[in-house]
């Protein structure tokens, strides 16, 4: 089977991309380029890049710069003599000022207990978990698009059969007429031959309409809209007996490789990290802050607008040590839920390896089961040719009536599609098996 993780830019694929011949590696590569749930899923790489973007930036300073300009406008009938005494004055005295000011600040965390180096490890776990998700997502897809790519093959498969059976049907009905000139049949006989004949035409048609709908679905899953025609070209594997596969070496396989414990694992490491930022919060932190600034002022409205108010500068700094001494419980209870969640990311963990392990060994008994399934039903339909071929014998003799050769015959008939559903019941449990492993089997 196929899994191979795709990332990037989707690409989206219109009908008359599909390849005439579509073999099962097409199929994937085509659902992994425009599904559009797996395609969702691939948006929050950007996001997870981004937050680890952000957390880097906890390193550089941060910088702003502002610019700003004011006036006023002021009347007054009163004004001070020489010695600072009000003086009353008959006209008014009008003052128009403005002013123009520019700074530039930058600050700086020289050390936080910690937290910027921790919160950017969670980050980058946090992506990691993130990519993990997605090669889930995209083994889950893959094994979907063979189940329908397979469904496709099992639709077609009865396609074939029930034109066999529609065939021999017609030959039954051409015997029966013939032996009725014989006189070695009845009339009702060659009226239920043609009833038989009627019900495989009925059944053709149901088995056409069941494998153009499976058509229907494998172009959903793909992600492929107003139909294509397409010829699949990949054969379903071939049956063998899982007796032979190491379960315990399966097990392993499945811890190691299966992307969701990759995912699990990551989403600890990321609430360890969390961890040790929570208890950075008690440490000292040590800061960093600059300024430059420029401005002017000056009567009437002339310094607005201006952009280069070069008259009076100034520079500031600061240094400062913050320690932490009582924040009401605050880091406490930040320590407390990150320790609780870490916890939480161990025990799930633990779960999803429990549960990879259950589902590899319940996988391999289905398959198991499914093998048996083949077997019994490819003896069932060996035993039911040679029981019609001599059913058949007899009724050319006369020895059996109609009505027995015809419950025969359809006995025959259902075993031909048991032993179909039960070839393609063991491939889907394969393809089960190989996505709780994580990867492809080696047989």
């Amino acid at each position: 089977m196929v899994g191979v993780l795709a990332l990037g830019v989707a690409v989206p694929v219109a009908a008359q991309d599909v390849p005439r011949q579509l073999s099962i590696e097409d199929a994937i590569r085509i659902a992994r380029e425009n599904n559009p749930a797996f395609r969702k899923s691939l948006n929050d790489v950007d996001v997870e890049d981004m937050s680890v973007r952000n957390r880097w930036a906890a390193f550089l300073p941060s910088v702003s710069g502002s610019v700003g300009f004011g006036g006023s406008y002021s009347e007054r009938l009163t004004a001070e003599d020489e010695f600072g005494q009000p003086l009353e004055r008959q006209e008014r005295l009008i003052s128009e000022t403005s002013s123009a000011r520019q700074s530039l600040n930058l600050s700086m965390n020289l050390f936080d207990g910690g937290q910027s180096i921790a919160n950017l490890r969670a980050a980058r776990a946090s992506r990691d978990a993130t990519f993990a998700r997605i090669e889930t997502e995209g083994h889950r897809l893959d094994a979907d698009v063979q189940r329908d790519y397979f469904a496709v093959t099992r639709a077609e498969s009865l396609i074939l059969l029930e034109q066999r059976l529609l065939a021999a049907r017609k030959e039954e009905l051409d015997r029966t007429r013939r032996l009725l000139n014989l006189a070695s049949s009845k009339y009702v006989d060659v009226l239920s031959a043609e009833v038989n004949v009627a019900d495989a035409e009925r059944a053709l048609d149901d088995a056409r309409a069941a494998a153009e709908k499976a058509r229907l679905a494998l172009l959903e899953r793909l992600g492929v809209a107003g139909g294509a025609d397409f010829v699949l070209s990949t054969d379903p594997p071939e049956i063998f007996d899982p007796a032979q596969l190491d379960t315990d070496a399966l097990v392993r396989q499945a811890v190691e490789a299966n992307p969701i414990i990759r995912a699990a694992e990551a989403q600890l490491f990321a609430q360890s990290r969390q961890l040790s930022a929570a208890r950075g919060g008690r440490l000292p932190t040590l800061s960093l802050s600059a300024g430059l600034e420029r401005g002017i002022s000056g009567a009437g409205y002339g310094q607005l607008g201006n952009f280069n108010p070069d008259a009076n500068r100034g520079i500031s700094f600061s240094f400062g040590i913050n320690i932490p001494l009582f924040n009401r419980f605050s880091t406490s209870l930040d320590i407390t839920r990150a320790s609780a969640a870490e916890a939480d990311a161990r025990e799930e963990v633990r779960a999803q390896k429990l549960a990879i392990e259950r589902g590899v060994r319940s996988a391999l008994i289905d398959l198991g089961n499914a093998y048996r399934g083949v077997q019994m039903a490819q003896r069932k339909v060996d035993l039911s040719r040679e029981q019609l071929a001599a059913a058949e014998e007899e009724y050319r003799l006369g020895a059996m009536t109609f009505i027995n050769l015809q419950q025969i015959i359809n006995s025959a008939a259902a075993a031909e599609r048991q032993l179909i559903d039960a070839r393609f019941n063991f491939v889907n449990n394969l393809i089960m098996l190989e996505q709780q492993v994580g990867s492809n089997l080696e047989r």
